[in-house]
């Protein structure tokens, strides 16, 4: 699931002209991140999915894009709902499909299914690799994104300010739960930022109601970075092809256990 941008979504106008025009679009972008990944990661066995939208009704209350998880006897099928409310194009949607679609959560729970796991591995939730693998591999698509952004700019700085914001409410995700912040003390610090006293309100509020929510996307793609580094240095060999794999075949898991395993499989 892509999290909510509080930080710029509090400041948004009215983008639904813009989504209407971006509708059936998605398709192409995932078929584009599709081919992309080939050098960096396995291939996938065929897998179908379908691209829904989110109701009007409930727009205003679900995240800008989220991947339902298949039934585990029907794991090819797969469908991904993208939420008009978000105004997402461009760039933005490019690497939320990547989170969501290839080579996020569609691409590594098929993955993963396709092993045949142990059942019980199913019922097991290890937010900090499933959101933090997402994470990372969007912050990776922002190397595939074509687009207008000739010279890599735009992704450059669009991927700079997603690990800001997400790094800012993460910190503030501790600040609110662990040591009490308070909602002016979240205020004055964004302020200082330059944000304004409404988006802080906004943000102050989503992290009170889901406690961590942040740190399994942020923390769980420092975590992964800093594995790749490690892992980097200490493997005769190492490709960045074949740590996805390893990570992929291990499946979720805390990532003390990861690591140990990645280190079995590329040894």
């Amino acid at each position: 699931m892509e999290p909510k941008d509080q930080m710029n979504g509090a400041e948004q106008t009215d983008e639904m002209e813009a989504t209407e025009q971006t509708k059936g679009i998605e398709h192409t972008l995932l078929e584009d991140l599709r081919s992309k990944i080939t050098n960096d990661f396995p291939l996938l066995s065929s897998v179908s999915y379908e691209i829904k939208y989110v109701d009007e009704s409930l727009q205003d209350y679900l995240s800008p894009a989220f991947y339902l998880t298949p039934a585990i006897d029907s794991y090819t099928d797969n469908v991904i709902y993208i939420n008009p409310a978000s105004g997402y194009s461009g760039l933005e949607l490019y690497t939320t499909l990547a989170h969501e679609g290839y080579p996020g959560h569609l691409y590594q729970s098929v993955y993963f299914a396709s092993q045949s796991p142990d059942l019980l591995r199913f019922l097991l939730d290890v937010g900090g690799y499933t959101e933090g693998w997402a994470t990372y591999v969007e912050m990776y698509a922002y190397s595939l994104y074509d687009g207008d952004d000739a010279d890599g700019t735009e992704a450059a700085l669009g991927r700079l300010n997603r690990s800001f914001t997400l790094g800012i409410a993460s910190l503030l995700d501790i600040g609110i739960h662990y040591r009490g912040y308070t909602s002016g003390e979240v205020s004055e610090f964004l302020a200082r930022l330059g944000f304004s006293e409404s988006t802080a309100d906004v943000l102050y509020e989503a992290i009170l109601e889901s406690p961590a929510n942040y740190l399994q996307y942020y923390v769980g793609c420092l975590n992964f970075w800093s594995l790749r580094d490690r892992l980097e240095e200490s493997v005769d060999g190492f490709s960045l092809k074949k740590f996805h794999q390893a990570v992929l075949e291990t499946g979720p898991a805390p990532f003390a256990i990861l690591e140990e395993q990645c280190l079995k499989k590329l040894s």
